[in-house]
């Protein structure tokens, strides 16, 4: 008979997870940043997005076409729906009240 492998304690480092509920705010920031630039083809700060940096009105600057194009293009990026009643304002003011909105549909 074969001898039972040893077991590895609590400390053992799980696989990193790939599904959507699993994806953290900074990879979140980082894909959202990517859309903006690529999807949207609005160039970026040399500093990149922070926290803090406007989206609509001040910053970026997006008006309400170039919102929706984002709202698809995160709808399919993070492969999910947002439903229109959800869609306020004050999910877009910065960059990061939008990535945290994400992260609350990703949860």
């Amino acid at each position: 008979m074969a001898p039972e492998p040893t077991k590895i304690g609590p400390t053992e480092i799980e696989p990193a997870k790939i599904g959507p509920t699993e994806i953290e705010r900074a990879e979140i920031m980082r894909r959202l940043e990517a859309l903006v630039s690529e999807r949207l083809q609005i160039p970026l700060p040399a500093q990149g997005l922070g926290e803090d940096y406007g989206l609509l009105g001040q910053g970026i600057g997006l008006d309400s076409v170039e919102a929706l194009e984002l709202v698809a293009a995160m709808e399919e990026a993070f492969d999910l729906t947002i439903p229109d009643e959800e869609l306020d304002p004050r999910h877009f003011r910065t960059f990061g009240s939008l990535a945290g909105f994400l992260q609350e549909k990703l949860a």
